[in-house]
């Protein structure tokens, strides 16, 4: 892999500092992009990242509207592209118009956003989304982005200043929080907006599960090959477990309070896991957060397995307190199931996304979805670095996870010791100035 087609750390960061300081926003514009896409019959897409949750947005999109043409594939790695097209083909079989558009490599994202498509589905490793998004959004193309938007300060502010020139574009932009497209979360929350439970004193959020995938070695692989292989082990790659999984709870509770909160303390830890295929990432996170109001908010999340499992939310007010689909107190009322069950939260994300491309409306979820990212970052810092770090100082950190250049043949940012094991991040990454 030579230095042309790979992706620099430096050069991420000044992307990020460029954006920042709103330089030629307005050269990127293409009114006859926009309008074809939004006045097409057929909705061509594009997903970059093929494993598991991208073969399923994959999926979700086809189902989500009859003219929705699966049009390019693009991954690091050749065997998910081959797998994704297989899967999807069984289920959509004339609905995806690949070709020879089956993009393979470092780069092949860029190759699947030109490959003349309208919608493009981001499901990578959560590192890659914010310069993946902003490359979407340069290209004048409709974005579908997964959580987490970022996973470092750096990737936050490029997602930002991305989101104001895809309202500037009139593009339309999803995120993967597919809880603010189920109906028992959006008409509780709305009762809570209304004032069903008073003012909002505290939260309560967790995810507490079992264990995650690994994936063993290959022999001729890279250590930059592996961690990507094996990347929710990396904490450089996903942004630990707290912006893999915590992160849907955050959202939640942003959404409840409409807005981030403004500091926070925590400590993490791991417990259960220490070969070399746990990469760094850690075990648990314990964490308290508080909003600009004083609202408190106490979140935790693990993966081990054996232990107690439970996911959600709770929220307490001054005359009643908040979970989905229920709220008690002085408005008691409970959300009723319709008799055909809820509608797949995964697929109406897109609906609404599609719809809105059809119609032309603004949507751009980007905001929250940056905020809420950023939320789990916040926590993480605090964690890792065991103090009280406020939401403006996390925000201006140069603390920059993407590795100093993306490559086969480059070193990631962590590496093994002498034991082929890796050191859990409880220290400062590399800064980039």
């Amino acid at each position: 892999m030579n230095d042309k087609s790979a992706t620099t750390r430096r050069g991420f960061v000044k992307r990020s500092a460029a954006m920042l300081a709103g330089v030629g926003l307005g050269q990127w514009f293409d009114v006859g992009r926009v309008a074809h896409a939004a006045g097409a019959e057929r909705l061509r897409v594009a997903l970059i990242g093929c494993g598991g949750r991208g073969t399923g947005a994959a999926a979700n999109c086809l189902m989500a509207d009859p003219a929705v043409r699966l049009a390019a594939l693009a991954d690091v790695f050749s065997p998910p592209i081959a797998k994704c097209a297989a899967l999807l083909k069984d289920k959509f079989r004339d609905r995806l118009e690949l070709n020879d558009r089956l993009f393979v490599g470092v780069s092949a994202y860029q190759h699947a956003i030109d490959s003349g498509v309208d919608l493009v589905i981001i499901a990578s490793p959560g590192v890659f989304h914010p310069q993946q998004y902003e490359a979407a959004v340069r290209a004048g193309k409709h974005v579908f982005v997964e959580k987490p938007c970022c996973v470092d300060a750096p990737g936050y502010r490029l997602v930002v200043e991305t989101n104001k020139l895809a309202d500037q574009k009139g593009l339309k932009v999803g995120v993967g929080f597919n809880r603010r497209h189920q109906p028992d979360y959006i008409e509780s929350i709305r009762r809570v907006h209304d004032g069903a439970i008073g003012k909002v004193r505290s939260f309560d959020a967790c995810w507490k599960g079992g264990g995650i995938w690994t994936r063993q070695r290959e022999p001729d692989q890279t250590e930059m090959q592996w961690q990507v292989y094996n990347w929710i082990n990396f904490a450089w790659a996903s942004g630990d477990q707290i912006c893999e999984r915590l992160t849907h709870n955050l959202d939640i509770c942003n959404w409840i309070q409409r807005g981030h909160p403004v500091r926070a303390v925590g400590r993490g830890g791991r417990e259960a896991r220490y070969d070399p295929l746990a990469g760094d990432v850690l075990d648990f996170f314990d964490l308290d957060y508080a909003y600009a109001d004083g609202t408190q908010l106490h979140a935790e999340c693990y993966w081990i397995q054996g232990r107690y499992n439970r996911v959600g939310e709770h929220a307490t007010g001054a005359s009643g307190a908040w979970t989905a689909g229920r709220i008690t107190g002085q408005n008691e009322w409970r959300y009723t199931r319709p008799s055909a069950g809820l509608p797949n939260p995964f697929q109406e994300e897109h609906v609404a996304l599609i719809a809105a491309m059809r119609s032309g409306a603004r949507y751009n979820l980007g905001p929250d979805g940056a905020d809420t990212s950023m939320t789990a970052i916040l926590g993480r810092m605090a964690a890792y670095e065991g103090r009280e770090v406020t939401w403006d100082e996390a925000v201006q950190s140069k603390e920059c996870y993407h590795p100093e250049r993306f490559a086969w043949d480059a070193d990631p940012p962590t590496l093994p010791d002498k034991f082929g094991c890796y050191r859990v991040p409880f220290r400062t990454r590399t800064i980039v100035s």
